[in-house]
């Protein structure tokens, strides 16, 4: 007899269950954050010396879409190569996916852990005679939600400088908090 009862009741405990959890969710189900972004307007504004910045493919790209995201060098002063780096890049991962580190074929070593940390991607990159590139490194990234570029961000954590004879200079290099859709976006400090 119990188990007659526990199999007529069991239907009604899992639409309970089920109404229950769709009434906790109704918010999220029923007001997905689909309010388009406004693309970033800060621009990279390049400080005196050497200089590293993002650069996003699209800053309102749909759920599912794959996009690229660029950590860039720059120096303003006079030539300085870079020859080695380590960077993290820090997401919010539960608004992107980091998919792969893309390889360049620039002449330069890289190696990508994407899953040192929840959030958080590490590159390495070296060159024996310098990057003959402003390109440290280029991820693919899916989009997973909305406001994908809070949170994104840049840290240099080591950057070798050839006409210095390879010394870390990461603690020199301005690191810019913003993240641009495009190089017009970056421009010189006055």
């Amino acid at each position: 007899m119990k188990s007659t009862t526990l199999t007529t009741r069991l239907p009604t405990l899992m639409v309970i269950v089920a109404v229950t959890a769709l009434i906790g969710c109704k918010d999220e189900l029923a007001s997905p954050d689909s309010t388009p972004r406004p693309e970033p307007t800060e621009p990279v504004v390049l400080q005196s010396g050497v200089n590293a910045y993002l650069v996003v493919t699209g800053a309102n790209e749909p759920v599912g879409s794959v996009l690229a995201v660029e950590a860039r060098i720059r120096s303003t002063d006079e030539d300085q190569t870079p020859t080695a780096f380590v960077a993290s890049l820090y997401y919010d991962h539960s608004r992107l996916e980091f998919l792969e580190s893309v390889d360049l074929s620039d002449g330069v070593l890289r190696f990508a852990n994407p899953e040192a940390a929840p959030g958080m991607a590490k590159i390495a990159g070296a060159a024996a005679n310098g990057l003959n590139t402003d390109s440290l490194f280029v991820a693919r990234m899916r989009v997973l939600e909305s406001g994908y570029l809070d949170g994104l961000r840049l840290e240099l954590r080591e950057l070798g400088i050839l006409e210095r004879d390879f010394a870390d200079v990461a603690s020199d290099v301005y690191v810019s908090p913003n993240v641009v859709t495009s190089d017009s976006m970056v421009v010189r400090n006055p």
